[in-house]
Order: structure tokens, then C-alpha cells, then sequence
């Protein structure tokens, strides 16, 4: 199964893109797919993180300032 989440939208304090990431990477789904911008998770970050919580890190998607992320569990 692979779990879409769509962080286009920067929230507030309560509803913090990143935290959200982490919280759902952090539950061990095999496959997760990550619809943001540069700017609010970086590639690096993305990297970072995959590699923090044992996910190999593809970007899919790069167009209109829009980027997937696939997050597989390694």
C-alpha cells in the first residue's frame, strides 16, 4: 500500500508540514509519496530524514515549482 500525502500548503504551528512528515514516516509504512515544493522540504531535508528513519528517497516528480517525494522503506 503506499500513502499519499500532499503538503503543498505550509500550515500553521499546529499543522507544520514537516512534523506531519516525520509523524507519518516514523509509523514504518513501506512506501510513502510526498507531494510538496522546494520550499517547504527540501531535497536535502528529504534525504535527511529518509535516512534517519530507514527509507531509500527517489524524487518522482519535479514541475511547477511541485516535487514528489517516495519515501521506500529499505
Amino acid at each position: 500500500m503506499v500513502l499519499q500525502l500532499d503538503l503543498t500548503k505550509a500550515g500553521g504551528c499546529s499543522d507544520n508540514p514537516l512534523s506531519r512528515l516525520i509523524s507519518i514516516i516514523k509509523e514504518n509504512i513501506d512506501e510513502v509519496e510526498v507531494t510538496t515544493t522546494p520550499e517547504i522540504i527540501p531535497q536535502g531535508l528529504a534525504q535527511l530524514l529518509g535516512n534517519r528513519y530507514g527509507y531509500k528517497v527517489g524524487v518522482k516528480t519535479l514541475e511547477n515549482n511541485r516535487i514528489i517525494y517516495v519515501f521506500k522503506k529499505s
